[in-house]
C-alpha cells in the first residue's frame, strides 16, 4: 500500500501517490521522470493529456523526491495576471530554504488568459537559475508558442491497447486496496465496469467510488446507474455552460426519470473538467439543497429543473 495522508479526506488527494515508482503510468513515462530526477536536472515542463491521468501528480513527486519547494496554483482560478506578478513572481525570485533549486507547477496552463501567458513566458527567463515551470495542460495548443518552445512537452496518450490494458490493470489493483484500507466492501465485476467507464480519468473513478461508498456503504451494481447517466450529462453540462436555459430545462424534463442522487453523483465527478474550483464549491452547497428537497416536493421535474439552472446561474464556468 503506497503512502497516504490521514488528514485529507478526499480520497484522489489522501492517496496521491508521493513517489515516482508509485504513480500509475506506462512505464516508459516514468523512466523520462526518473531520469530528470537521478540527475536533479527538471527542465520547463509541459505535460498534456487528459484529465485525472497523472499530469499534476507527477510533477508534486519529482520535487517531493528531490526535497524541492514547489508552489502550486490553478491555472483557471489563479490565473490572472495579478497573481502571477505578486505571488509567482515573489515566489521565483527568491531563494529556497534549503537553497535548491525551486518550482512553480501551474495545473490547467490552458486557462490562463492571453495577458498572463507573456509574463509567465519573461519570468521562466529571467528566474531561470533560481526556479523551473511545470505547466500542466488538457490542450496544448491553448499555451502560446513562445512557451511550449520554452518547455520539453511530455504527451501522456497512450500509444497502444496494451498499454491501456496494463494501465486499467493497475489501477484496478490500486481501487482495491484504497477500497479495502476504507473498509468499504466491493463487487470486483462492478469495479472493473466503473475503471474501464471512466478510464483513463482515475480522479474521477476515485471520487465516484467516494461518493457511492459514502451513500451506500458498498460498491456494488447500483453504482452502474449513475456511470450509465454519464453520457446524457455531458450533453446537460455542455448546454449549462452555453447558459441554454430552454435546453436544460429540456433535459430536466426528459430525465425526470433520474434519480436526482445520481444525477448529482454524476455531475460531481465530471466537474472538474466543466467548473473552476470555486464553481464546484458552489455547486455542492446547491446540490445538498436540492437533494434535501427531493425527499418533500411533489413534483420532482421542477425541483430537478430548478436545481440544475441555480448551478447554471450561480456556478461559474470554464
Amino acid at each position: 500500500m503506497i503512502e497516504f495522508d490521514e488528514d485529507e479526506i478526499s480520497w484522489p488527494q489522501k492517496y496521491r501517490p508521493r513517489k515516482i515508482e508509485d504513480v500509475i503510468l506506462p512505464e516508459r513515462l516514468k523512466a523520462v521522470f526518473q531520469n530528470f530526477v537521478n540527475s536533479e536536472k527538471i527542465p520547463n515542463l509541459l505535460l498534456s493529456g487528459q484529465p485525472g491521468i497523472g499530469k499534476t501528480t507527477i510533477a508534486l513527486a519529482m520535487c517531493n523526491e528531490l526535497d524541492a519547494d514547489c508552489y502550486v496554483i490553478n491555472g483557471s482560478l489563479d490565473g490572472g495576471i495579478d497573481n502571477l506578478r505578486v505571488n509567482v513572481q515573489g515566489y521565483a525570485s527568491s531563494v529556497s530554504l534549503n537553497g535548491k533549486r525551486k518550482y512553480v507547477i501551474i495545473d490547467e496552463a490552458d486557462y490562463l488568459t492571453h495577458a498572463t501567458q507573456p509574463a509567465l513566458r519573461n519570468f521562466m527567463e529571467e528566474f531561470s537559475k533560481n526556479c523551473g515551470f511545470i505547466l500542466t495542460c488538457n490542450y496544448v495548443t491553448r499555451i502560446l508558442p513562445a512557451i511550449r518552445s520554452r518547455c520539453t512537452t511530455v504527451d501522456f496518450s497512450l500509444v497502444d491497447e496494451e498499454e491501456q490494458i496494463d494501465l486499467a490493470a493497475s489501477f484496478f489493483e490500486r481501487a482495491c486496496l484504497i477500497l479495502k484500507n476504507e473498509n468499504v466492501k466491493f463487487n470486483k465485476t462492478v469495479l472493473a465496469e466503473v475503471i474501464n467507464e471512466n478510464f483513463p480519468d482515475f480522479r474521477k473513478t476515485l471520487n465516484q467510488l467516494q461518493g457511492y461508498a459514502n451513500r451506500n456503504g458498498t460498491i456494488d451494481s447500483g453504482i452502474l446507474a449513475s456511470v450509465a447517466v454519464e453520457s446524457d450529462v455531458k450533453s446537460l453540462f455542455d448546454s449549462m455552460s452555453k447558459q441554454d436555459l430552454n435546453a436544460v430545462r429540456k433535459w430536466s424534463a426528459e430525465n425526470s426519470f433520474m434519480n436526482i442522487s445520481d444525477v448529482f453523483s454524476t455531475m460531481y465527478g465530471m466537474a472538474d473538467d466543466y467548473l473552476k474550483p470555486s464553481g464546484i464549491a458552489q455547486m455542492l452547497v446547491t446540490m445538498r439543497d436540492y437533494e434535501y428537497s427531493s425527499a418533500f416536493v411533489l413534483n420532482q421535474e421542477i425541483n430537478l429543473a430548478a436545481g440544475l439552472i441555480t448551478i447554471m446561474s450561480e456556478c461559474e464556468f470554464k
